[in-house]
C-alpha cells in the first residue's frame, strides 16, 4: 500500500547518509575530504585577484546524461548566480548535457552513448569560453575543471569527456555511486581505470564514489542516487564559492562540509515525519493514473525546476505517456535560475501554457503545486495571484489539488494553509524545516529543494507502483532509449520471466522486430547492432512487458499485444503469466 511504499523509501534513502553495508557513505570523513578537494579543484581555476579580463575567467564544465545531466544543469545555474554576486575572482560554469539542452525536458535516444559528440561538445564549450583569451590553445586545459557525473559509472558521454580533459591537463572530478571496479563501458576498461588511478595519484583527479545502495525501484538512479548527486554538486560548488569570496584561507573546511551535509539530512528527515500525508498524496496520484488522467506539477523558481525534472523522468523510467506527467515553471526566467534557461526549459513550460493546461483539467486530473515559503520569492504578489487563479479554476473544473510545501520551522505549516485557503487542496503536506546559516547566506534554500525532490520522487514512483508499473521492485515498462536501458530491459525480462538471458534477448528482439516472420528479424543477437535495436525500440511502447509474456512461453507476440491492450494492470498481467 501507499504507506508501505513511503516507509520503504524512507529506509532506502537513509543509506545516503548512513551508508550501505560496509561501504562509505556521504557522511564519512573520507568522502567529506574528497568533497573539499573537489571544491579546491573548482576554486583553483578562478584567476588570481590581480588578474583582470573576461578571457582569463576560469571554466567549470559539469557533464552528465539523463537525470545526472539535468542536475548538472541546475547546479551550473546555481554557481553562476553565486559568482555574479562577486566582483573579484571569476569563473563560469557550463553544462555539457548529453543530447543538448533539449534533453533537459525529454530524453534523447543514444545521446549518452555518443563518444564523438561528447568530445565535440566539450571542445565547443571551451572554444566559446576562451574565444577572447590570450592564453595559447594548448594551455587552456589548465583553466578548466571538468565534473563528470555518472551514477552507475557507465555513461560513455562522461567517460569520453574525462579522457579528453585528462589529456588536456585539466583537473577532473568524477562523481558516481558505484565502486570503480564495477564500472561498465569505458569505466570498466582496465587501461582507463589505470589512467584514473594515475591521475588521482598525481593530484589531477579526485574520484568521489560513496555507495548509497540499491534503489527503491531497481536501477532507477533518479531517486536516491540523484539526491546524492544534487547534494554533492551543491556542497562542492558552495564551498568553492566561499573560498573565492573569502580574502583569507578558510579553516575547518571538512567540518564546514560536514555541517552542509547535515543540513540536507535534516531536510530529508523532515519530510518523513509526514509519511501518512505523503501516502494520501500517492493514493491520489495513483487514482489519477488509473483513470488515464494527467498529473501536472507547477512551481516557482528552482522549486519549479524540481517538478520539471521529475516529470521528465517518467517516460523513460515507467513508460508513461507524454501527458501523464507535465511540469510548469510559473515565473519564467526567475532570478534564481538564470537568463540562459529558455533553450533548456522551453517556452511550453511557462505561465501562459500552464494557464492553458489548467483550463483543460478535469475531475480525472491532479495538479501538484510546489512551494518554498522560506525562499525570498515566496512573498511576492504574483505568487498569491497565481494561487488565487488556481483556486478559482478549481471551483469550476473540480480537478484534484495537492500541495507540497516547505516553510520555516516556527510557522508549523500555517503559511501554506493561509496561502491555499481558498483552494481547499485535497492534500496539503507542508514540511517545517530549520534554517541552515551557511546555505542561507547564499540566497538559495538548497535543503528545501532536496525536501521537495524527495517528496516528488516518492510521490511519482509510488503512484506508478500502485498503477502496476513495477513488479518485484523492477521497472516492467522501462523505455529502451540507450545502451544501458537496452541491457537493463533484457535483464528485467530474464529475471521476471525466470528464463535465461539468451531467451530474454530473443523475446525482446521479437517485440522490436514485429515477430518471427518479418524479414527484418535478426538471425542472432549482435552487440554491434544494439544501436539499431534502440533506434527501433525507443519509439515503441510496452516492449518489456510484451517480452516478459513471450519469454514465459505462454504468449506469442500477437497474444501479448492483445493481453496488454486489454489489461487494467501490468502487474496483475505479468504476475499471472509468471506464477499462474
Amino acid at each position: 500500500d501507499a504507506l508501505g511504499i513511503v516507509r520503504a523509501a524512507r529506509a532506502c534513502e537513509a543509506e545516503i547518509f548512513t551508508g550501505y553495508g560496509s561501504y562509505p557513505s556521504l557522511s564519512d570523513e573520507d568522502v567529506l575530504r574528497k568533497l573539499v578537494t573537489a571544491s579546491h579543484f573548482i576554486e583553483g581555476v578562478a584567476p588570481p585577484r590581480d588578474c583582470d579580463g573576461d578571457g582569463d575567467e576560469g571554466l567549470v564544465v559539469l557533464s552528465g546524461a539523463g537525470t545526472s545531466g539535468r542536475l548538472c544543469w541546475t547546479a551550473a545555474q546555481f554557481m553562476n548566480k553565486l559568482m555574479m554576486r562577486h566582483r573579484g575572482r571569476a569563473l563560469h560554469c557550463q553544462c555539457s548535457l548529453a543530447g543538448g539542452n533539449q534533453a533537459f525536458r525529454k530524453s534523447v535516444e543514444h545521446a549518452e552513448d555518443n563518444a564523438e559528440a561528447a568530445e565535440a561538445d566539450l571542445c565547443r564549450l571551451m572554444d566559446l569560453h576562451f574565444a577572447d583569451s590570450s592564453n595559447p590553445q594548448g594551455a587552456r586545459g589548465k583553466s578548466l575543471t571538468l565534473i563528470g557525473v555518472t551514477c552507475g559509472l557507465s555513461a560513455t558521454w562522461v567517460s569520453s569527456q574525462i579522457k579528453r580533459a585528462l589529456e588536456m591537463g585539466a583537473k577532473v572530478i568524477l562523481l558516481g555511486f558505484t565502486p570503480l571496479s564495477s564500472g561498465r563501458g569505458m569505466f570498466g576498461d582496465a587501461e582507463f581505470q589505470k589512467a584514473i588511478g594515475d591521475a588521482e595519484r598525481s593530484g589531477q583527479m579526485v574520484t568521489i564514489c560513496p555507495i548509497v545502495g540499491p534503489e527503491l525501484v531497481t536501477g532507477s538512479t533518479r531517486l536516491k542516487s540523484g539526491t546524492a548527486t544534487k547534494i554533492c554538486l551543491e556542497v562542492m560548488l558552495h564551498q568553492a564559492a566561499s573560498k573565492i569570496r573569502s580574502h583569507s584561507p578558510l579553516t575547518g573546511e571538512v567540518e564546514e562540509v560536514a555541517s552542509l551535509v547535515k543540513s540536507y539530512n535534516r531536510s530529508w528527515e523532515g519530510i518523513y515525519r509526514h509519511s501518512a500525508k505523503l501516502a494520501e498524496a500517492i493514493d491520489l496520484g495513483a487514482r489519477t493514473l488509473g483513470l488515464a488522467g494527467s498529473i501536472v506539477y507547477a512551481g516557482f523558481g528552482r522549486e519549479g525546476l524540481v517538478g520539471l525534472i521529475d516529470a521528465s523522468e517518467q517516460l523513460p523510467t515507467f513508460g508513461c505517456l507524454a501527458d501523464d506527467f507535465e511540469g510548469f515553471l510559473l515565473d519564467g526566467k526567475d532570478a534564481a535560475i538564470g537568463d540562459s534557461s529558455e533553450d533548456a526549459i522551453g517556452s511550453e513550460s511557462d505561465l501562459d501554457h500552464f494557464r492553458s493546461k489548467m483550463g483543460s483539467l478535469t475531475l480525472e486530473d491532479t495538479l501538484v503545486v510546489l512551494l518554498n515559503l522560506k525562499h525570498p520569492a515566496a512573498g511576492r504578489a504574483d505568487v498569491e495571484g497565481i494561487l488565487s487563479e488556481i483556486a478559482a479554476s478549481r471551483r469550476t473544473k473540480h480537478f484534484r489539488l495537492i500541495c507540497f510545501a516547505v516553510e520555516g520551522e516556527a510557522t508549523g505549516g500555517a503559511q501554506a494553509r493561509a496561502l491555499l485557503k481558498g483552494a481547499e487542496p485535497d492534500c496539503l503536506l507542508s514540511v517545517p524545516l530549520p534554517e541552515s546559516k551557511s546555505l542561507a547566506a547564499s540566497g538559495f534554500d538548497l535543503p528545501g529543494e532536496i525536501a521537495l525532490k524527495c517528496l516528488l520522487n516518492c510521490f511519482s514512483s509510488g503512484a506508478n507502483v500502485l498503477n502496476g508499473k513495477v513488479y518485484n521492485a523492477r521497472m516492467i515498462d522501462v523505455r529502451l532509449s540507450n545502451n544501458k536501458l537496452f541491457h537493463r530491459a533484457v535483464h528485467i525480462v530474464s529475471e521476471v520471466s525466470q528464463r535465461p538471458r539468451s531467451e530474454a534477448i530473443e523475446a525482446v528482439l521479437r517485440v522490436i522486430y514485429g515477430g518471427s516472420g518479418g524479414e527484418d528479424k535478426p538471425v542472432e543477437f549482435r552487440e554491434e547492432d544494439v544501436k539499431d535495436y534502440i533506434g527501433r525500440a525507443a519509439q515503441m511502447r510496452k516492449v518489456v512487458p510484451s517480452a516478459v509474456l513471450i519469454a514465459t512461453g505462454k504468449y506469442d507476440l500477437d497474444q501479448a499485444k492483445v493481453a496488454i491492450a486489454s489489461a487494467t494492470s501490468l502487474w496483475n498481467l505479468v504476475a499471472n503469466a509468471v506464477t499462474g
